[in-house]
């Protein structure tokens, strides 16, 4: 089993403090999140220990960035021969109930560059037909990673290279490799719980848009995707919009593709119950070949998950794992369904909600990065 390394995991760069919107309640999305004292000082508490300064400088030479981390070889030839790294970005677009990619900006990484490209490109690479050898192989597997709340869009760039170039190293087949942005900057001109609240209402028009993309896919392609905290949501929204569900007022038109994604869940914010047959996301399951949960019932932000609704109280996936059977009332992971595993982090991590630490656990762990790779346990 592989051991963590410590020197390629720096100090985090901040916390993704999460919120979630109670399931049925879309037709008042706008007034979801308490302002509650309780809610208002356990969220003060966490955010006064953030720890602060750690924002990377932007820079468009991704080799430049990585070098520390993966040494001069890995940034002289990040890409590898056959492989496609994209940068999916709607930090610069609307909400909207209509699908439009006109606003997306898609750029490419060439060597160690990230340079503009178009959305009707990369989907028309993505989508290139293989032959069946290939995909009895597993070969050109598509890999989509998607980040957390307030996570500056450079680091996103760096986080989502961690990930690419973790799999690179473990002889993954040829990928179409996607990181996908999402206007999750924190705005310091507003209050913690409005801001916190806003990015809690853009996560269904985010999964809106992670859907369109899956449903441009051939069904039977390979594909993986990995979602830290809102990420996770995100991720597990669009499949269940994949599947004929909605979440909020979105819902995609036309028949369902039958999937076999494989899906890595990194400290998921959203309710434990999401994929019950009642749940928020309860279609998402039927899309998903296998799915790999990293929660950390030691995570000082999920713990206190239940407050950010009073009325519902709901418990973190990423906390206490997810259900996926009709008992709720156990407080520990359910792993009735085999397509299910599930992976405390706490003795490994301990009391963090930092994305890079979960690194940690992921690399010590190593099951959710051979989901994302391996067609052999379909």
């Amino acid at each position: 089993m592989s051991q963590p390394h410590n020197r390629s995991l720096p100090v985090p760069s901040g916390w993704n403090i999460i919120c979630r919107r109670s399931s049925g309640q879309f037709a008042s999305r706008r007034a979801g999140l308490t302002s509650g004292p309780i809610a208002l000082l356990v969220l003060t508490l966490f955010l006064g220990t953030m720890p602060r300064g750690w924002t990377q400088q932007h820079t468009e030479c991704a080799g430049e960035l990585l070098t520390s981390v993966h040494g001069a070889d890995t940034a002289n030839g990040l890409v590898r021969a056959g492989d496609c790294v994209w940068e999916v970005s709607t930090r610069c677009i609307p909400e909207s109930c209509h699908w439009d990619p006109r606003g997306i900006r898609v750029a490419r990484l060439q060597g160690c560059r990230w340079t503009s490209d178009t959305f009707e490109t990369m989907m028309s690479e993505i989508t290139t037909p293989v032959s069946e050898e290939e995909r009895k192989k597993g070969l050109v597997r598509t890999v989509i990673y998607i980040h957390g709340n307030w996570t500056e869009a450079a680091s996103v760039r760096e986080r989502g290279l961690r990930i690419y170039c973790r799999l690179k190293q473990m002889n993954a087949p040829p990928m179409r490799f996607l990181i996908y942005s999402w206007p999750s900057t924190r705005d310091r001109s507003e209050r913690i719980l409005r801001d916190i609240q806003h990015k809690s209402w853009r996560l269904d028009f985010e999964a809106f848009v992670v859907a369109h993309l899956l449903r441009q896919m051939p069904p039977d392609r390979p594909l993986g995707i990995l979602g830290f905290s809102f990420g996770g949501a995100i991720a597990a929204g669009a499949l269940h919009l994949d599947a004929g569900g909605r979440w909020g007022p979105y819902r995609l038109d036309g028949p369902a593709p039958e999937r076999q994604v494989h899906v890595t869940l990194l400290a998921p914010a959203f309710d434990r119950d999401a994929f019950r047959p009642c749940g928020e996301f309860s279609q998402a399951i039927q899309q998903c070949g296998r799915i790999v949960n990293y929660y950390n019932s030691c995570d000082p932000v999920l713990k206190h998950f239940r407050l950010i609704d009073p009325q519902t109280r709901p418990e973190a996936a990423g906390f206490s794992g997810v259900i996926a059977a009709r008992n709720s009332s156990s407080r520990g992971p359910i792993m009735e369904d085999p397509r299910i595993e599930q992976i405390n982090c706490c003795c490994s991590i301990g009391r963090t909600h930092a994305e890079l630490d979960y690194y940690h656990c992921l690399v010590r762990f190593p099951a959710g990065l051979y989901n994302l790779i391996d067609t052999s346990i379909e």
